[in-house]
């Protein structure tokens, strides 16, 4: 879904340079769309645009995220998990700041695209909560979960209180393996 809203939007930035079609293609997006908090656009590690203003000329860049590309970064990369409603208050979790469900809770999620020799990032703030609230009592019934972990095995998301978000959970042969596979089907 994200990479489709991606791809229109990129279609939408090269047929038309009136920036309010663009402005309220993003708002009808995030209207459409509750898991979203935020939509960013970011150029030169610089957000220049958003549906959020209080996240306007902050400073952020997406280096880190993973998969780290090979040559374009025309692909959707994820970034640690965030303590925070938006990026305008956001701390990332990690082993110095942990998960506090009170401070709200985000994991963002980039793409690159380039418009006329510019590259620009698009930078959405995902609200894990909402998946949870979406999906929780179904998951419950069943008794399983849902995480997502980067490549380094740490995990980014989980809806077991029994796991900590950054904490890696496999050990290193395994990591090994999904480097080298580069995905985590057949993992058990």
């Amino acid at each position: 879904n994200i990479e489709v809203f991606i791809d229109r939007l990129k279609i939408l930035y090269l047929k038309n340079t009136d920036e309010s079609k663009i402005q309220k293609y993003l708002l009808h997006y995030i209207k459409e769309n509750p898991y979203i908090r935020s939509i960013n656009i970011i150029n030169d590690n610089t957000i220049i645009k958003s549906t959020n203003e209080s996240n306007l000329n902050l400073k952020i860049s997406v280096d880190e995220y993973e998969p780290k590309p090979l040559f374009q970064k025309d692909i959707l990369r994820f970034g640690n998990s965030y303590n925070g409603r938006d990026f305008n208050d956001a701390k990332i979790i990690n082993n110095s700041n942990e998960y506090t469900s009170s401070l709200g809770f985000f994991l963002p999620v980039s793409k690159s695209i380039v418009i006329k020799n510019k590259e620009l990032t698009i930078l959405i703030a995902i609200n894990i909560e909402e998946f949870f609230n979406k999906y929780g009592e179904e998951l419950e019934k069943k008794s399983a979960f849902m995480e997502i972990l980067n490549l380094n095995a740490q995990i980014l998301i989980s809806n077991d209180k029994n796991m900590k978000i950054s904490q890696k959970i496999l050990d290193e042969d395994i990591i090994k393996i999904l480097k080298e596979e580069n995905r985590y089907l057949g993992i058990k």
